[in-house]
């Protein structure tokens, strides 16, 4: 027999899990969708004003209309964020949003319906806040937990310039980072081999 303390604890860990894992239920078909209309969604855009360059400014980029918000990402256009607008630079701008929809599958249905609301005194977190991707790359793990929400990421180096990136569950560490943050933390099944360069040591 596990102490109470102990008990209740293990219960809220699967529930968290459990949680989770029906979400994924949900989200796995819905995703699939999302990638057979990635070809087809950019001509539904139209030039309309709103957030760009990860809600940091605002200008008229092309954007779906309401009506497909779950397919679109919130605080961009269909062009993408500055990184992927500079990797895409002199190519074609259909091509750019059909790979922009592909990075972020359904990314309005997991930052509305799947996404956990924002409860920053019950956030509590473990391992290496500043782990990343691309350069000046750091790998290692970061645990975080806010409520009946949790974060796993982790990003483990391969070979030269690549590494396996992992972030599940809901991505929570922005409002650690940022404690003027709002907003929600995102539903997250991302798996991911990405660029990786670490500083020189």
């Amino acid at each position: 027999m596990f102490p109470v303390g102990q008990a209740d604890s293990r219960g809220r860990k699967e529930m968290m899990m459990l949680r989770w894992l029906c979400f994924l239920l949900i989200s796995l078909p819905m995703e699939l969708l999302a990638i057979l209309l990635a070809p087809v969604l950019p001509l539904f855009a139209r030039p309309r004003y709103g957030p760009i360059d990860n809600g940091n400014a605002y200008g008229v980029e092309p954007r779906l209309p309401r009506w497909l918000d779950w397919f679109a990402t919130p605080d961009n256009s269909l062009l993408g964020d500055e990184g992927h607008k500079a990797r895409w630079r002199g190519r074609s701008q259909y091509l750019q949003m059909v790979a922009w929809l592909l990075r972020n599958r359904l990314y309005g249905f997991r930052w509305s319906v799947l996404a956990a609301p924002l409860e920053r005194s019950a956030i509590h977190w473990s391992g290496n806040l500043n782990i990343r991707n691309r350069q000046h790359g750091v790998a290692g793990l970061l645990r975080v937990r806010m409520g009946g929400y949790w974060q796993y990421k982790r990003i483990t180096p391969l070979w030269p310039g690549r590494c396996l990136q992992l972030n599940l569950g809901w991505i929570i560490d922005p409002f650690i980072k940022d404690p003027g943050k709002t907003g929600k933390a995102i539903y997250s099944t991302s798996v991911r081999l990405t660029a990786f360069f670490p500083d020189p040591s």
